[in-house]
């Protein structure tokens, strides 16, 4: 709570010339929430930024609703980018340059398309960017839906991930998330630009590293990142999360090794075997209290992080017993294979964190 919605120590609206700010939204495709997300940023309270929606379909359906919304709100500087062309193998950044380049202001939010914001993030997010920061990252989480998909998301990024990355972001190590993220344009522009980073899948981090590693700090900003897709499902689940963790063992493998040892049922069984063992307490008694304690922080953590009471629901327990069992097989599944599937598009992930195109 000492981390999250704090207010910023100087609000950039108090100041008597903000800065600008650009911001980038790659879109591919629509969906039933597109159009309520991409709104949230004409409705941002901050004075002066530039919105430019980046698309390379021609034959997009999310044209259609950008058009709308531009027309909408007249009075919110707004550009759609339409290019077709292919200059690097990341498809979120192919999609970004055009706007990127077009961008005029030192500072640049690059959203995702199914983020959801409030008026006042753009605001929260420029307020932490002091003079030795160079990137404002949020905490991502989960607008609330009623479905098993959507408890789902709820305790994963509320609990096992929150944790993780609240931790990792308070031990200074890099954790951003590509979600959300606030750059000085200038630091991208001294080492090639966006492009530079195209050769990449997980492109958020080698962004934040290449940030950090000239020195330059990050900042947390005060409010999560709400994600607000229109479609959820447990199968979207499962393939995200293998995903994420083939790209987290090509870039971090020594770190990614241990991943099994930090989730709640195999920790509490080495845990259980040891107490068991030297103090002759029951295995079954330790375990269960293990879970149990487990789950009562999990929960105490989804409720510091969710801004609205946390819902009392069946799904909650389950969707989090579903989370905690999966985990490692999806890690075992992740082992099996250096593919993954991102935007139609089958990529091999090389070691080192660099990919290339599967042939069809």
């Amino acid at each position: 709570k000492y981390i999250l919605y704090r207010k910023s120590q100087s609000e950039p609206e108090e100041l008597a010339d903000v800065p600008g700010v650009t911001i980038l939204k790659p879109l591919v495709g629509g969906d039933a929430n597109l159009s309520h997300n991409l709104a949230s940023y004409f409705e941002l309270t901050y004075s002066r930024y530039e919105l430019f929606f980046c698309i390379q379909n021609p034959e997009d359906p999310a044209i259609e609703i950008v058009n709308l919304l531009i027309k909408q709100y007249p009075n919110v500087k707004a550009r759609l980018f339409v290019d077709t062309v292919d200059r690097c193998l990341n498809p979120k950044i192919n999609n970004l340059l055009p706007g990127y380049e077009a961008g005029q202001y030192d500072l640049l939010w690059i959203t995702d398309s199914n983020i959801k914001v409030t008026p006042n993030t753009l605001t929260d997010m420029v307020g932490r960017m002091a003079e030795n920061v160079g990137m404002v990252h949020q905490l991502p989480y989960t607008t609330h839906t009623d479905s098993l998909a959507g408890y789902l998301d709820k305790v994963h990024f509320g609990g096992s991930h929150g944790r993780i990355y609240l931790t990792t972001n308070a031990c200074g190590v890099n954790c951003a998330s590509g979600m959300s993220c606030l750059f000085r344009k200038h630091l991208l522009d001294d080492v090639g630009g966006l492009e530079t980073f195209g050769c990449y899948i997980a492109e958020d981090f080698f962004l934040a590293k290449s940030i950090y590693d000239r020195g330059w700090k990050f900042a947390l900003g005060n409010e999560p990142c709400f994600q607000n897709p229109g479609k959820r499902s447990v199968e979207n689940y499962v393939a995200r999360m293998i995903r994420w963790s083939r790209l987290r063992m090509a870039m971090i493998p020594l770190i990614s090794a241990f991943e099994p040892i930090s989730e709640c049922i195999v920790c509490g069984l080495i845990g259980a075997y040891g107490i068991n063992h030297f103090a002759k307490i029951g295995f079954g008694t330790i375990y269960g209290i293990h879970i149990g304690c487990w789950f009562l922080c999990d929960m105490m953590l989804i409720k510091l992080i969710q801004p609205t009471p946390i819902e009392l629901s069946w799904k909650i327990p389950a969707m989090w017993i579903f989370r905690e069992c999966s985990s490692i097989w999806i890690f075992i599944r992740a082992l099996s294979s250096r593919t993954v599937m991102w935007k139609n598009q089958k990529y091999r992930i090389l070691c080192g964190g660099k990919a290339e195109p599967c042939k069809k």
